[in-house]
């Protein structure tokens, strides 16, 4: 039996792992429409959001690497988007992905695994309050099904796994779809190699705020998408297709997967709008300081308040690097 454990890594991709699973979970979901008008509603609805991103992006090249310049830049920056599970660094040694890290003065994450605080936050911010436990509120089918899992998959069951919040549950899930015994992140991979350059590393947000996203989605939320993910068996199989979206460079095919997520469908502003615009103000100021490697979840990139629409509205001209 293959047993998972958790490396500090883990705790790090909390939030992003979360994202993943949750995108995976697809809906319509209401129940007064029948199965059939569902499909096809569903159908419609994307084929519009595609197209609108599309547009959005304004027919430009399908890539996870973009630079920024112009708009009174001394130099051009870059952006980079992310997938926070995978098996192996292969992409962090595109040559022209290398080219555009060579060439900044500084890194711009989402929060910094090097912290010595971060672990410790992510540790505590990761339990219930008051040590409550979800089994409380569980069908006696859905507490089976979750205690068979994590006992199976972590040598310990709910009665012990249930304090932590159903976010991290869900983000220990889908660490069991890797095809691999080790993950690799490419936000600490890029850490290591600026610590090697001595050039600085800047987070654009704190463990409390981005923790703190999940506070404010209601719980029922979260467990009703921890048990649907554990009853869908094709959940590896979608998993796989997300990773082989983004290995493959296809940015916008991983965000017409995103956008069809009930998490997104009700929760986007939380998730992604909100925070791609705080971010603009402080990557204007970094900019302007020299050039940066901005890495940040690829989802964070298209859309209308994607981050690069959002840089465009400011005047920043961003082009795509075909990688």
């Amino acid at each position: 039996m293959r047993r998972f454990g958790l490396n500090p890594n883990f705790f790090y991709n909390l939030e992003k792992i979360f994202f993943l699973v949750a995108c995976k979970n697809r809906l319509l979901t209401d129940t007064n429409l029948s199965k059939q008008n569902k499909n096809s509603m569903k159908k419609l609805f994307s084929l519009l959001l595609f197209v609108g991103l599309v547009f959005t992006l304004q027919a430009q090249e399908n890539t996870l690497l973009w630079k920024v310049s112009g708009n009174g830049l001394s130099a051009p920056s870059y952006v980079f988007g992310t997938m926070h599970v995978l098996c192996d660094g292969t992409i962090a040694e595109n040559p022209e992905l290398v080219a555009a890290w060579e060439a900044s003065e500084r890194l711009v994450i989402e929060l910094n695994p090097a912290d010595p605080k971060l672990l410790q936050e992510m540790q505590q911010l990761s339990v219930n309050p008051g040590f409550a436990n979800i089994y409380m509120d569980l069908p006696e089918a859905d507490r089976q099904l979750l205690d068979s899992f994590f006992t199976e998959n972590f040598g310990a069951g709910l009665a012990q796994m249930g304090v932590l919040k159903p976010f991290v549950l869900s983000s220990m899930l889908v660490t069991t779809y890797l095809p691999c015994e080790e993950m690799f992140t490419l936000e600490p991979h890029f850490v290591e190699l600026a610590k090697a350059r001595e050039i600085e590393v800047v987070s654009l947000e704190t463990v409390a705020s981005q923790m703190g996203i999940f506070d404010e989605i209601p719980q029922d939320f979260q467990v009703e998408e921890l048990v649907k993910t554990l009853r869908d068996d094709k959940g590896q199989e979608e998993f796989a297709n997300m990773l082989a979206l983004y290995m493959s460079g296809d940015v916008l095919g991983l965000y017409a997967q995103m956008i069809e997520s009930e998490l997104l469908q009700q929760y986007q502003d939380l998730v992604l709008d909100n925070r791609n615009l705080a971010w603009i103000p402080d990557l204007e100021k970094l900019f302007s300081q020299g050039s940066s490697f901005v890495a940040v979840g690829a989802g964070h990139l298209p859309g209308e308040l994607g981050v690069l629409q959002l840089l465009r509205d400011r005047g920043y001209t961003v082009e795509a690097i075909t990688l």
